[in-house]
């Protein structure tokens, strides 16, 4: 056998140096984990996500020794012969495949095409031997072989069994054995009677009785009536044998909660340390908080700077670093490294960079290598980038992750339901690393008159469930160059910085670090554009809404960014 043999019945075939790349199709392959390289007499086969080759071999329908060379071995051992065919037809007669065995107890799988027979199943369907007698009869013998069905047949009985032998039963079979009395004779050794439960647990609750026999003192049903038993032997000992049950499964062992009793909970929290601020209230130790606002409110800037804080272990004023220097990973798919190290330089007389800033040596920055760069063979981007992610977070040993940002993996969609397979995994690898995580998302374009809250980030009911804390960054519409930061959820800390008490900043270059500048706290709505009657009319709305739900008049007024008696009067109107 070579490529060309096996290639038709493989998916996505790609050329190596060293042979091919293909589908494993012994189990759901989504990238190409299986290569077939050339040894000389033979084909070797390795499946990369742990199949063995001999489950290959038989989802593509051959043996292992199909894979050595077709030419006689060096010791001249003849070809192996063809003594038996078995032919596996659909319900209505039709030939899907045949299954040949050789005198050296081989067995090989072909079908047609083109009027001609061809190796291998290549997407055939499979179906279980005698079908046509198996969908008309009320009682159906399971046995092991086809050999075995064939006699089986030859003394008055309805008889089928699975192609490939024991173990490879497929659920695609119940179906076929539906409200039928199943009587089982497994093979008497091991993986016979391994198989012959298989079948059972398959058909419990399809078929209508399920009966397993042993036959005592031959191997299998063809030694027991080349024995001199005849079909009446075989009936006297159905008869006598009991309906199979299910032995219950053992009770599963809880791996994925740890429960405990709520005082024992509490006693258990309160004897750790009290989570850390790592950038004052705004991000603290261990949880993962999304910073959003719209293209060009500073969501980098700002991000960058907690980086550096938290990588120098330095505070900023009214935002202490209680951590020390913790190691940063600055995951960045906004700029290139030449507008990054522009950003953080001064540009000399000449139009080039000089005087750059100096980076801690715990902060490490992380762009796209557009050379190894290949998603193709992932489910989506986000599977990709959280896999990618992960290595890097382990590889550098990262306790502080921001990522910048996670709308760039959406896909074609103004909507964040790409993100969100890469949210679920930054929880998964904040939980497993102890990481603090930041994740910037935009904000689509939003009314200026409007307060920041959870509608304004993108996919927010999705986004912000996987999220610790949810903060936004505003741009005064009084003064282009200043910013504003509102905390829109938290779970460990009170809210410091709500509607009524905003962090206020000036984006500034004085030397070589792009920063928020802090001047001040103040109340959001001094940097809020006047109110529009469309305006009014859909935070009118909106205040209605959290009323229904429950709200009180001073959390809407928070959520909205508007006085009391704003809410009031909206709420009567």
């Amino acid at each position: 056998m070579n490529f060309s043999h096996l290639q038709p019945n493989l998916h996505n075939v790609k050329r190596t140096a060293a042979g091919i790349t293909a589908r494993c199709p012994a189990h759901s392959d989504h990238r190409n984990s299986l290569s077939i390289t050339d040894g000389g007499d033979k084909l070797l086969l390795k499946c990369h996500a742990g199949c063995t080759s001999e489950s290959v071999c038989n989802a593509l329908g051959i043996s292992l020794s199909d894979l050595f060379a077709d030419k006689p071995s060096i010791t001249g051992k003849r070809r192996a012969e063809v003594v038996a065919t078995y032919d596996y037809a659909n319900e209505s007669g039709q030939l899907e495949y045949q299954i040949r065995r050789d005198d050296q107890k081989s067995f090989k799988v072909w079908h047609r095409k083109n009027d001609k027979w061809v190796l291998g199943l290549n997407g055939q369907r499979r179906v279980l031997y005698r079908l046509e007698e198996v969908i008309a009869a009320e009682t159906v013998y399971v046995v092991e072989g086809e050999k075995d069905a064939d006699n089986m047949a030859a003394n008055g009985f309805v008889a089928t069994c699975n192609p490939f032998g024991a173990g490879k039963w497929r659920t695609d079979y119940n179906e076929s054995l539906r409200d039928k009395i199943v009587i089982i004779i497994p093979d008497n050794d091991e993986p016979g009677q391994r198989h012959g439960l298989e079948v059972a647990n398959h058909l419990n609750g399809i078929a209508k009785e399920i009966v397993i026999i042993e036959l005592p003192g031959v191997k299998d049903i063809t030694e027991y009536f080349e024995a001199g038993n005849t079909p009446d032997d075989l009936i006297e000992i159905v008869a006598r044998a009991e309906t199979w049950k299910p032995v219950p499964p053992p009770p599963k062992p809880l791996t994925a909660f740890t429960i405990k009793s709520a005082n024992e909970c509490v006693r258990d929290a309160n004897k750790r340390p009290r989570a850390r601020k790592v950038y004052g209230e705004l991000v603290m130790e261990g949880e993962l908080t999304i910073i959003f606002g719209s293209t060009g409110t500073g969501k980098s800037t700002f991000a960058v700077q907690v980086g550096d804080r938290a990588a120098s272990g330095i505070s900023d004023e009214h935002f202490s670093v209680e951590t020390g220097p913790l190691r940063v990973l600055y995951v960045d798919f906004e700029l290139s490294d030449r507008q990054f190290a522009a950003r953080y330089s001064i540009k000399g007389d000449d139009g080039f960079n000089c005087d750059s800033y100096v980076w801690s040596e715990n902060f490490f920055r992380a762009e796209i290598d557009s050379k190894n760069y290949d998603p193709s063979n992932y489910e989506s981007l986000s599977t990709y980038m959280a896999e990618q992610i992960q290595v890097a977070v382990e590889m550098y040993k990262a306790q502080l992750l921001i990522v910048d940002n996670i709308t760039w993996l959406k896909e074609g969609t103004e909507t964040a339901k790409d993100a969100l397979p890469l949210m679920k995994s930054l929880k998964r690898l904040k939980d497993a690393h102890e990481l603090t995580v930041i994740a910037l998302a935009h904000t689509p374009k939003r009314d200026a008159a409007r307060a920041l809250s959870i509608n304004d980030l993108q996919g927010s009911m999705m986004l912000g469930n996987f999220a610790d804390a949810v903060t936004a960054i505003g741009q005064s519409a009084k003064d282009k160059s200043v910013r504003y930061i509102k905390q829109i959820k938290v779970r460990t800390e009170e809210k410091q910085f709500d509607a009524d008490n905003v962090a206020v900043f000036q984006n500034i270059k004085p030397d070589s670090f792009l920063k928020f500048d802090f001047l001040r706290f103040g109340y959001e709505r001094e940097h809020l554009n006047t109110l529009t009657d469309a305006g009014r009319d859909e935070v009118t709305q909106q205040a209605k809404v959290y009323a229904q739900k429950g709200f009180s008049q001073r959390k809407i007024a928070a959520e909205l960014g508007i006085s009391l008696g704003a809410v009031n009067k909206y709420l009567r109107s």
